[in-house]
């Protein structure tokens, strides 16, 4: 990939061309400063140290572009360091190992149910193995990401409250928590998916959302993200939500437990969308019904924010079917969001799947 804007979201100089020769490539000083917005001597002083520190190396003499004189290009030492990533999903851990560089070294995938110490201490006994193979002492940082409400530093809507403080305590480091869907805010932003002012909407298992205002999270004033995902649409619905304990919410009525709860006569407890597909046959309106009350939700949000863009990422989009479904509850409801507002996440799990480990690497850049 290729994003020549992402330096923008760092402070400092240096973490301005670490940030760029990760997701850009190798690159000269020449390239370097225009990109920057640095004069050549600054940069080039600013290299010089960062050559001393090992941050980055040069690489071979190239020409860049059709003409001019060859230039030394400059990389990232890619064995600097290492980061490290951790996913607790609604039912699994995904552990990402990563070089400077973010090249993936080392990756687990650790199932559950309902999340106990045993999986934790699994998790754990995965990364005191990649602390041995790769002779980590210390990681250049550590991003943990969860479902639902971060307070006070604490992960409040899963089983094991103090995770965090697990993981901290193993490691020997500051662990950056963080709810799921802003990393992966971060990660479209890495990937150049996005813009300064836009709605970000992720459909499944439950329903995450962001505003972002200026490249700037949007926040209530206890500081959580402003998001649509709980809003109550019934609250007369038994069906409570586990993240924000109200009845009828958005996610509690059209999250995929909910809809595999109802269209398997509350036979089959699951979150898995391939479980909800082959419930579809026989059960298409159910989920045609739910795109289209998230889709009118959407477009709600869509007036009050007013928004550049809308971003519609999740499993179910990969398939063309449901994004047209999205486009005939926009018609048949009639609502205000235009079509080319709204952009659908190509690549979503890809991307997603790298969330953990640029989230660290962020956390790494904006302490440098």
């Amino acid at each position: 990939m290729s994003n020549k804007e992402y330096f923008k979201k760092f402070k400092s100089s240096k973490s301005k061309v670490l940030a760029s020769l990760v997701s850009n490539g190798s690159a000269s000083r020449k390239t370097l400063a225009a990109e920057l917005g640095l004069t050549r001597a600054f940069l080039t002083k600013l290299t010089t140290k960062m050559l001393d520190e090992d941050l980055i190396l040069t690489g071979p003499e190239m020409n860049e572009g059709k003409v001019g004189r060859k230039q030394i290009m400059l990389n990232v030492n890619s064995n600097k360091g290492y980061f490290l990533g951790i996913h607790i999903g609604v039912d699994h851990i995904s552990i990402r190992c990563s070089k400077f560089n973010l090249e993936i070294v080392g990756l687990k995938r650790i199932d559950f149910n309902t999340l106990t110490d045993i999986e934790v201490d699994k998790a754990i006994n995965f990364i005191s193995e990649q602390c041995e193979i790769h002779n980590v002492h210390h990681f250049l940082a550590v991003s943990l990401l969860v479902r639902g409400s971060v307070i006070n530093n604490q992960a409040t809507n899963i089983s094991v409250h103090n995770v965090k403080d697990r993981f901290e305590e193993k490691l020997h480091q500051e662990v950056f928590l963080i709810n799921n869907i802003v990393a992966l805010s971060a990660a479209l932003d890495f990937e150049d998916k996005t813009g300064s002012d836009y709605i970000l909407v992720k459909y499944g298992p439950g329903i995450g959302s962001l505003v972002i205002s200026n490249s700037s999270i949007l926040k209530k004033q206890n500081g959580e993200p402003v998001e649509i995902g709980h809003i109550q649409i019934d609250p007369n619905s038994e069906t409570k939500c586990e993240i924000c304990h109200k009845n009828g919410c958005l996610e509690a009525e059209i999250g995929f437990p909910n809809l595999i709860k109802i269209a398997s006569n509350g036979e089959v407890t699951s979150s898995d969308f391939t479980v909800l597909e082959q419930y579809l046959d026989k059960n298409e309106s159910l989920f045609k019904n739910a795109i289209s009350t998230l889709t009118i939700f959407m477009s709600e949000a869509y007036d009050i924010f007013d928004p550049d863009m809308i971003f519609l990422a999740g499993e179910p989009f990969n398939n063309p079917k449901y994004r047209q479904w999205v486009y005939q509850a926009m018609h048949d409801n009639n609502l205000s969001l235009p079509t080319d507002k709204l952009l659908f996440i190509e690549h979503y799990i890809e991307i997603s799947s790298k969330a953990s480990i640029i989230y660290a690497f962020e956390q790494y850049l904006n302490n440098l």
